[in-house]
């Protein structure tokens, strides 16, 4: 390693923020941080670098990338001449969205919808079925629209969301109260 900080101080509120923020992604605020660090990073970061940088124990960096590697927004580089692995970080946007979007609706909504399913087979009250069929079927809406969103390029994707945004202007509707 260098005698250059692993971590600048400028950058240090960004990689805790990062932190935060992947924490509401139902990322691990450790995982979340050591993706920021690495985005941050002018070159690919060592396990080693890595706990020196956010000063956290060599196993909690090891649990992270584990979870960092199953979601997609870490990478391996490789290491001429040398034993240790070198990690990056998914800097794209769009595409950290994606894969965040695609590994929470595996492990959150996916069981949730199957859970909806299984119950809107059961003999209930005509209420509360009316109630599950309506929320089935909004379930399955956003599931149709994540599908087609996953198989757009990233260009289309902003696309979609700038005309989004133009579009929501113009639907007549009931405007929310403010709180």
């Amino acid at each position: 390693m260098s005698d250059k900080k692993v971590l600048p101080p400028e950058l240090a509120p960004f990689v805790m923020q990062w932190g935060e923020l992947g924490s509401a992604w139902g990322i691990g605020r450790s995982a979340a941080r050591i993706h920021g660090l690495l985005l941050v990073s002018e070159k690919a970061l060592t396990a080693d670098e890595i706990v020196a940088g956010l000063d956290i124990a060599r196993s909690n960096v090891s649990m992270s990338m584990k979870d960092l590697r199953a979601i997609g927004l870490v990478e391996t580089q490789p290491s001429i001449g040398g034993r240790k692995e070198r990690f990056t970080a998914l800097d794209d946007p769009i595409e950290i969205a994606s894969r965040v979007a695609a590994y929470r609706k595996a492990r959150e909504f996916d069981p949730a919808v199957a859970a909806l399913k299984a119950v809107t087979s059961v003999d209930v009250a005509k209420p509360v079925a009316k109630r599950l069929q309506k929320i089935s079927k909004f379930a399955d809406a956003v599931d149709d629209w994540g599908r087609q969103m996953n198989a757009l390029s990233p260009g289309q994707i902003t696309s979609v969301m700038k005309a989004g945004a133009a579009v929501a202007h113009l639907v007549p509707g009931k405007k929310k109260k403010k709180k």
